[in-house]
């Protein structure tokens, strides 16, 4: 939701955003009573009344997720399986460079083939 209102002679125009609409019971009137002054922005419109505030609904399409992109990654000499992979990992043998599609939120990780790596601290308890 949206709102604009006058401010005065002098004021300008406020404008009044929300994503709630007027509460049940909210006396509404009509555009008649929003001309009390031309928009700050466009002088073609008004914006408002006197005490009075126009409540647009504004209705924005949701944005498509970004398509994933492609990215070179290094690996270093040795053997190299991808960290977030469950199941049937991948091994991939370096040096080379690797050029993989990934979402905008996803970190390209690998872990040296073989290797132990601790995914949890291990807390002594104090006697």
């Amino acid at each position: 939701m949206m709102g604009v209102s006058w401010g005065g002679v002098g004021h300008g125009s406020q404008c009044h955003c929300g994503n709630k609409e007027p509460p049940p019971g909210k006396i509404l009137h009509n555009d008649a009573q929003c001309t009390a002054d031309a928009c700050s922005g466009n002088k073609t419109e008004n914006c408002g009344g006197n005490w009075r505030t126009q409540v647009y609904s504004v209705a924005c399409p949701a944005a498509p997720p970004p398509a994933p992109s492609t990215k070179a990654v290094w690996i270093p000499p040795g053997s190299w399986v991808p960290w977030n992979t469950s199941g049937n990992a991948t091994l991939h043998n370096g040096p080379q460079v690797l050029h993989n599609k990934y979402d905008l939120h996803e970190i390209p990780l690998f872990a040296r083939a073989g290797a132990v790596v601790p995914v949890r601290t291990l807390l002594r308890i104090a006697e």
